[in-house]
């Protein structure tokens, strides 16, 4: 499948796809325990956040 772009676009890249795999992450985190982000230095909460965008660059790819 072509994007608009013109790009190929692989089945597990369309937005149907992304819906149904977000809302399976969403469920899986419902049962993790939360995280207290009130015993978290300003800095370890940049560090994780940074983290998580470069997790998040590396799925995009």
């Amino acid at each position: 499948m072509k994007t608009m772009s013109g790009k190929q676009q692989n089945s597990w890249q369309t937005p149907t796809y992304a819906a149904a795999l977000r809302k399976q992450a969403e469920e899986q985190a419902r049962y993790m325990e939360p995280t207290d982000l009130s015993t978290q230095t300003p800095e370890e909460i940049q560090r994780v956040l940074h983290e998580l965008r470069l997790h998040q660059i590396e799925l995009e790819i």
